[in-house]
């Protein structure tokens, strides 16, 4: 799960909202 996480800010600058999918 992490590293989907990880890819997916990597891919979208924006870090809050894979945060929030995350959560």
């Amino acid at each position: 799960m992490s590293l989907k996480i990880v890819v997916l800010a990597k891919q979208v600058p924006d870090t809050r909202n894979v945060g929030k999918d995350a959560m």
